[in-house]
């Protein structure tokens, strides 16, 4: 249960996800085209939780993915992350290793001791690039390990092999 003080309202919903922009684009109040139409949940690519704490990186992965056709989950920590697992069941966590309360480490430790997380797809996101980082990362459980800053291209590649496997 989480007693901080932003509580669950720190948490992002899942929003609408957007499609690929365009002269399709569906219209908004007052006539304008909507860059980011929504997708049919039919042609979504899958469901992501994004558990990190930087404001600017959760920014930038949520609307590439969301762009991208991912339904896209935030948390900005471990503790948040764990909280609403259960709620998306995503088709793949990324997460920040360096978050207040409970790192990522932790978070993946704990989510992979729940039967429903035991092979969903982890990304490891850091900013420290240190020796022995990746491995720590994936003998905790993260199934893959980038470091900050990642190639947007190369993310969604490494998204797609392992939501598609």
């Amino acid at each position: 249960m989480d007693h901080s003080p932003s509580g669950s309202r720190a948490l992002s919903e899942v929003h609408p996800v957007g499609g690929h922009g365009g002269p399709g684009g569906q219209r908004r109040g007052g006539g304008r085209r909507d860059p980011f139409p929504a997708i049919p949940e039919a042609a979504l690519r899958g469901s992501i939780l994004l558990a990190d704490d930087n404001e600017i990186n959760v920014k930038v992965l949520h609307e590439y993915l969301q762009a991208r056709g991912y339904a896209v989950t935030v948390a900005r920590d471990g503790y948040e992350a764990l909280a609403v697992v259960n709620q998306v069941h995503p088709h793949l966590i990324l997460m920040g290793i360096q978050m207040p309360r409970l790192d990522g480490l932790a978070a993946i430790r704990r989510l992979r001791a729940l039967p429903a997380y035991t092979t969903t797809p982890i990304i490891a996101l850091t900013a420290l690039a240190m020796p022995g980082d990746r491995e720590r990362c994936l003998e905790v459980g993260a199934t893959e390990y980038l470091s900050k800053p990642v190639s947007l291209r190369s993310l969604v590649e490494t998204i797609e092999q392992l939501i598609h496997e």
